[in-house]
């Protein structure tokens, strides 16, 4: 569930980042949904798969904290390098 969780972030901060600033006219979503279908295609899980694990982490919050804590410290190590990496350029 964490890397389904982690590519469902990052397409999300593709969509709000880039192209709604980009193309603010377009549907959002529509782009969130075929976004969200990539997602799940590339992981081979269904809507309804995603939803009823979405609800078990809902019903076991302890078991969630552990998997979004790990996605928060992956995010803290890349933003981390892409800092160093920034400075180092400089």
């Amino acid at each position: 569930m964490e890397k389904v969780l982690w590519d469902v972030a990052q397409s999300s901060e593709f969509l709000n980042g880039f192209v709604y600033y980009k193309y603010p006219e377009q549907n959002r979503v529509a782009l969130n949904n075929a976004m969200l279908d990539k997602v799940f295609k590339i992981h081979k899980i269904t809507k309804e798969q995603f939803d009823n694990t979405l609800e078990y982490y809902r019903k076991n919050p302890e078991k969630f904290k552990v998997i979004v804590d790990s996605i928060t410290t992956k995010q803290k190590r890349l933003t981390d390098v892409d800092t160093a990496s920034a400075k180092a350029i400089q």
